[in-house]
């Protein structure tokens, strides 16, 4: 995901991702931790599910 700007995203975390690129133009560069965080989003915040699932999944993540 890294080097892919116009790929489509996975989940939350590739979404951020790329928001984060834009917003710095490039200026923050993303370090391991970034890419675990990234993985992790994805993970728990899937773009394969619908979004009312997604949507659930957030709201849901404060009371775990």
């Amino acid at each position: 995901m890294s080097n892919c700007n116009n790929c489509q995203s996975k989940g939350l975390g590739d979404t951020v991702s790329k928001v984060i690129k834009k917003v710095s133009g490039g200026r923050i560069k993303e370090c391991g931790g970034c890419a675990k965080r990234r993985d992790w989003l994805n993970e728990k915040i899937s773009y394969r599910n619908n979004a009312l699932d997604a949507i659930n999944k957030i709201q849901n993540m404060g009371t775990q």
